[in-house]
């Protein structure tokens, strides 16, 4: 009896370790967004607290009358909830706070703020959260049963960022003049052009990830993080980029789904 118990061991232990460590990566993009959140908290401290000050919604929600000591304390509790989703512990309870965090922040962010990023890191930590409830070989399979919900978020945020970037072409414009010599010499009719193109790629990413075409369904991520990482450099102001980090491992491990999937 206890030969069989301690083959059972072994036998699940080979199983954790033969699932490979990229089914982890979803769990960690949102941990290093919420790394990267809180130390914003201390290092871009004057924004965040103009920003608090400049928001009637935040000052509702936050109990304290010192908008700088509640950066400091929202940048604590991120670090503390991006240790934990990390580390793997207690999963579950964190993925729901990191989940209800983000609610908070939609409530109080503007369209096309952080906002439109928001849905697809509240899909990815909901979902995390949900599957943790699992040991690891079964979470894993949770996490790709129900990976259409990450297809969908994903696709959800390329939908509004392309809508923003036709509707405000002038303020994507200003952006891409600040970040790239190059792009600001360029005529104002080739500088539309370019955020057109760019708005059109989004619409299609979007639409590869959400059609359901085998093809499709591997190039579509990989197109994404192509994509993302350019985002990530040189489509939006510095202070809205966290959250395209973890669309980045996710639409990544969607891809590497798909692979195996065949």
């Amino acid at each position: 009896m206890q030969n069989k118990l301690q083959n059972d061991v072994i036998t699940t232990m080979l199983k954790q370790k033969a699932v490979p460590m990229v089914h982890e990566l979803p769990r960690l993009g949102v941990s290093a967004v919420f790394l990267w959140f809180g130390i914003d908290k201390f290092v871009l401290h004057d924004f965040y607290v103009s920003w608090f000050r400049a928001t009637e919604r935040i000052q509702a929600l936050v109990p304290f009358d010192d908008p700088t000591t509640a950066v400091y304390v929202l940048g604590v509790v991120e670090l503390i909830l991006a240790a934990f989703f990390f580390s793997g512990k207690l999963q579950t309870l964190s993925g729901l706070l990191i989940s209800i965090t983000l609610i908070v922040i939609m409530s109080t962010a503007r369209f096309p703020s952080s906002f439109p990023q928001d849905i697809a890191l509240l899909a990815v930590a909901g979902l995390v959260a949900f599957a943790g409830r699992f040991q690891r070989p079964v979470r894993i399979e949770m996490m790709k049963k129900y990976s259409w919900i990450l297809r969908i978020a994903i696709a959800v945020v390329l939908v509004l960022w392309a809508t923003d970037h036709l509707v405000n072409q002038d303020r994507h414009i200003g952006w891409l003049s600040l970040s790239s010599g190059t792009f600001a010499d360029l005529d104002l009719q080739v500088k539309r052009g370019v955020v057109n193109l760019i708005a059109m790629t989004e619409l299609a990413l979007a639409a590869g990830l959400v059609v359901p075409v085998r093809r499709l369904s591997l190039f579509a991520p990989v197109a994404s993080v192509g994509f993302f990482v350019v985002a990530i450099t040189i489509l939006s102001p510095p202070p809205n980029n966290h959250q395209t980090l973890s669309m980045i491992f996710t639409s990544f491990w969607l891809a590497y789904v798909a692979k195996k999937k065949g």
